[in-house]
């Protein structure tokens, strides 16, 4: 996850201490991988990931269900 923010995000975690408290807060990315690629994220297998389905039918439940669900969206993504 901290990938996300230190390699691929527009953001960067950063951390200061002041007075014996820890700051966390977000810096702009100038070198972020998103300011020229769309990137696109897939959870495999199933059920390790953070994606959230609206219904709970949405969600596949085994690798086949899965494989089609990405072939019909690959398709729409690519045209």
């Amino acid at each position: 996850m901290l990938g996300n923010f230190y390699e691929l995000g527009p953001w960067r975690v950063s951390s200061s201490h002041r007075q014996n408290v820890e700051h966390v807060g977000l810096n702009y990315n100038p070198r972020s991988w998103n300011r020229i690629f769309g990137l696109l994220f897939l959870d495999n297998p199933i059920g390790v990931g953070f994606s959230i389905a609206a219904t709970p039918e949405e969600i596949p439940r085994n690798q086949k269900t899965w494989q089609s669900t990405y072939i019909s969206r690959s398709k729409s993504l690519s045209s």
